[in-house]
């Protein structure tokens, strides 16, 4: 066993030559003073290693860690490389945007085939323009290949939504004949406000997009329709304004309400009609149930 800085961070670590089973193991400590899980790694078998055997440093200037074991069976035993180095890569995103994995400090054991991937996530309104730090370019999602530390940074500027998708609902404006009637203006504020700042709200937009467009033409050249459009519109209409000037939390209880004390009444009145039946003439509320 040797203790020593294996991973260069100032903290003492262990390393373990297992007689027996062919292994060694490393432990790492932490800033608390705790050890990490042990990492084993191979060795050539021998019943047991001289305590004095075992000895670890960069003997070749490679920058990696290696091992070398007197092995009374094979000699000086040579682990190039064998000792991860741990390095860190640190993500950073600009305004109007995000990153995954999340922004923040990472650290990834070395390997030559350790390859860390990340994507740029733009808010709704903005667009990715590019890595900067050990990173350049508009690639996305991008790979870094964890050799050395490393610092990256995800940039975002403002960008014009589709001019298709700043004016009004298709349907609702062919169904109220105008881009400016309140109806259509809460429904557009419900699509701007809730639909899509998410993933889930732009796709079905985009699909929205797509195939209204004909719905509204056909619409629009039939008077019924477009009342019964109207109609039909009625519940979302009241639905979008009150998730937009109330919120989702008060409309919540508004739904509950409209869905629950209905069936209150229905259930109230259901049995003081049975009351009255069953004081005028017991043998029909009988029948009744």
């Amino acid at each position: 066993m040797v203790i020593g800085y294996v991973n260069g961070d100032a903290r003492q670590d262990v390393i373990v030559a297992h007689g027996g089973w062919m292994a060694m193991g490393v432990y790492l400590q932490e800033s608390d003073g705790s050890f990490q899980a042990e990492k084993l790694y191979f060795l050539p078998y021998a019943s047991h290693y001289n305590p004095h055997g075992l000895a670890f440093g960069d003997i070749n200037g490679d920058d990696k860690y290696d091992v070398v074991i007197a092995d009374y069976n094979h000699g000086l035993v040579w682990l190039w490389g064998t000792v991860v180095q741990p390095y860190s890569l640190t993500i950073a995103a600009g305004t109007g945007g995000t990153t995954n994995p999340s922004p923040g400090i990472y650290t990834y054991d070395y390997d030559e085939d350790t390859n860390v991937s990340i994507t740029a996530v733009p808010n709704y309104g903005y667009g990715f323009t590019g890595w900067s730090g050990d990173a350049s370019g508009t690639t996305n999602p991008i790979t870094i290949t964890m050799d050395s530390d490393k610092s990256i940074k995800a940039n975002f500027a403002k960008v014009e939504p589709p001019a298709e998708k700043k004016g009004g609902c298709f349907i609702a404006t062919a169904a109220y004949n105008s881009s400016s009637n309140p109806h259509v203006k809460f429904l557009r504020e419900f699509r701007d406000e809730y639909l899509m700042p998410c993933k889930l709200g732009r796709s079905l937009v985009d699909s929205y997009y797509k195939y209204s467009p004909y719905i509204a033409e056909l619409v629009a050249k039939h008077k019924v329709l477009r009342i019964a459009v109207r109609i039909n519109l009625l519940p979302f209409v009241v639905f979008s304004y009150s998730m937009v000037h109330f919120g989702p939390i008060i409309t919540a209880v508004m739904l509950v309400f409209v869905f629950v004390f209905p069936i209150f009444l229905i259930s109230f009145f259901r049995r003081r009609f049975d009351c009255k039946v069953e004081a005028k003439d017991p043998k029909a509320l009988a029948s009744l149930n």
